[in-house]
């Protein structure tokens, strides 16, 4: 009798663990309506990672053979728009926006920036004619 009780309690506990969680393919999904946490019991965000132990970054994004590894940002909104931060295969970090698939701000493993459009001369190369002010002074085409 023992046994059955404590067969059923344990079920019990599995069905109540697994209900959060619920599998659709080779996706998971979690069904909680709130928050949900990772390293913290108290998520103050809908995705909240925290660590205090290894002081590495929460979340590693890796692209291999290739392929981008990056953020995808979207507002659906009406005047919304979608942007991306990636590393890609040439060591650079990249801005893009994905409504006109631009990159706006490419940071290069050199540590030399484009606004606007690829580098290709110099620390500093934009795309645009414009007026730079640097600490003070005017720097004009």
């Amino acid at each position: 009798m023992r046994k059955i009780i404590l067969f059923q309690l344990f079920c019990l506990c599995f069905n109540f663990m697994k209900a959060q969680w619920t599998t659709n393919g080779n996706n998971i999904y979690n069904s909680n309506s709130d928050n949900v946490g990772i390293g913290t019991s108290n998520p103050q965000y809908r995705l909240h990672l925290l660590d205090n132990v290894s002081g590495l970054p929460g979340i590693m994004l890796d692209g291999q053979n290739g392929m981008t590894a990056g953020l995808w940002m979207r507002n659906t909104s009406a005047n919304g728009k979608s942007y991306s931060l990636y590393s890609n295969s040439a060591g650079s970090l990249v801005l893009g926006d994905e409504n006109n698939y631009k990159a706006r701000l490419i940071l290069d493993a050199n540590g030399d920036i484009g606004i606007h459009k690829n580098l290709s001369v110099g620390y500093l190369e934009t795309g645009v004619t414009a007026d730079i002010h640097l600490n003070g002074l005017l720097y004009s085409q």
